[in-house]
């Protein structure tokens, strides 16, 4: 997904500047016209991973560092999406931040490109007119110019429409109680249509808990959508964090067991650990030559 948008923008500033689609398409290097409208109208199933590196790499995307690792809580959270995605379920994960929530939605939203799943990241800032919009821009849809209605019914009608779509809705504690009860009414209008899985911490669980016991409007009704339970994942342990490090290229045992001691079961610190780790690897090798000097 990130590659579509940054294609995206691309094409928009070329046009911008005045460029037809096909001359913007042609400053792609062995990239055709046709390989450019199939990636942006979503047509992704003809696109070769080889043909995505090259397009990415073109318009801005690098590849992140972290690597995939089959710990528990990526098979839970893959084994949920797969589950939502096939039955059209709405489920709730909750987890500690560093859990390996979003990264692995992303990672699952990627290795489904072209088969209708999309991930969405959600912000404090959102009222309910950004939020329906960000769900249209993941899907690669058109939104300008519409009011809320017309956003929630394009919304439902283009999801209607595909086999067996999955929306990834993470960060949702981030929104504000009017925007949190739109679940109810895509639940209403897309049960057993399209699945939608949200994340989080557990914060969602005690606003909604809290939200029940003082009666608030709309709780009741949302806690009832997602089975009534928040499916918790749990601190990453000692053997999936190191089996994480080795991936991605934190060989050595003193680094590793460092990086475990310092984490604290959040994966998101890997980067800095890493950092640190390569960082302490090349100040060993200079105390190294300044003592052999």
């Amino acid at each position: 997904m990130e590659i579509y948008h940054l294609l995206k923008q691309y094409m928009e500033q070329k046009a911008q500047q005045g460029h037809s689609q096909k001359v913007a398409a042609d400053m792609l290097h062995d990239v055709s016209e046709a390989t450019v409208i199939s990636i942006l109208q979503n047509k992704w199933n003809s696109i070769s991973e080889a043909m995505w590196r090259n397009v990415g790499v073109q318009v801005g995307w690098r590849k992140k560092q972290n690597e995939f690792v089959e710990t528990l809580n990526a098979i839970t959270l893959i084994t949920m999406f797969a589950t939502a995605k096939e039955n059209g379920e709405m489920l709730a994960i909750t987890g500690e931040p560093g859990a390996g929530k979003s990264f692995t939605g992303k990672f699952f939203a990627d290795s489904m490109r072209g088969k209708n799943a999309w991930y969405v990241t959600c912000a404090e800032y959102w009222n309910k007119k950004y939020f329906l919009i960000e769900i249209l821009k993941s899907m690669g849809k058109e939104y300008a110019g519409l009011n809320v209605y017309e956003l929630m019914e394009k919304i439902v009608y283009e999801l209607r429409r595909q086999e067996a779509p999955l929306l990834i809705i993470d960060e949702v504690d981030k929104l504000s109680p009017d925007v949190l009860l739109f679940f109810v009414t895509l639940y209403n209008k897309l049960h057993r249509m399209c699945g939608i899985v949200w994340m989080s911490t557990d914060t969602i669980k005690t606003q909604i808990e809290k939200g029940m016991r003082r009666g608030k409007k709309g709780y009741k009704e949302l806690y009832s959508r997602i089975g009534k339970t928040f499916v918790q994942l749990e601190v990453l342990n000692a053997d999936e964090i190191e089996k994480i490090c080795e991936a991605n290229g934190i060989k050595d045992k003193i680094a590793i067991r460092t990086v475990i001691n310092e984490c604290e079961g959040d994966i998101r610190r890997l980067d800095r650990n890493y950092l640190k780790a390569e960082t302490m690897k090349h100040l060993k090798k200079y105390s190294k030559s300044l003592k052999a000097a």
